[in-house]
């Protein structure tokens, strides 16, 4: 709940910590208060018709490959309920010369984390059509 949350800001301050920034997010992804959603959502994924992927698939669970249909199913699934490693997924990818990424999703936000772990990393979001535009436009260039 949002007093939950203002009385833990108010305990982390209190140990120490230099700054607290609620944020505006509308589920707690991430955290065993998923745990609902992780029950139904593991059968559905379990049932999805899954192929190994072609490509490197980075998990934000582990930071670290995934190869088989049963990883990624597992990856999915954990990280409902399970903190993920962003920060580290996104140092992965850059160390090994990864230098652009395309942010799959509504808005933009992990473009800005990204941002920050590596600035000179390139990220195009496809929150709009002019994003999906430009990273179709990234992609037929990549592809040759």
């Amino acid at each position: 709940t949002v007093e939950a949350v203002g009385v833990a800001s108010e305990r982390a301050k209190a140990l120490g910590a230099r700054r607290v920034v609620p944020l505006a997010v509308s589920i707690a992804s991430h955290s065993p208060l998923m745990e609902v959603a992780r029950a139904r959502f593991a059968p559905a994924l379990r049932q999805a018709d899954l192929c190994a992927p072609r490509l490197p698939v980075i998990g934000n669970r582990h930071a670290r490959p995934l190869c088989s249909v049963e990883e990624l199913v597992v990856e999915l699934e954990e990280q409902l309920t399970s903190p993920v490693r962003w920060t580290a997924s996104m140092e992965y990818v850059v160390e090994r010369g990864v230098s652009t990424l395309i942010e799959v999703g509504p808005k933009d936000v992990l473009t800005g984390l990204l941002r920050r772990i590596a600035p000179a990393a390139t990220s195009i979001p496809c929150g709009t059509i002019d994003g999906v535009r430009q990273a179709a436009h990234y992609l037929r260039q990549e592809a040759g």
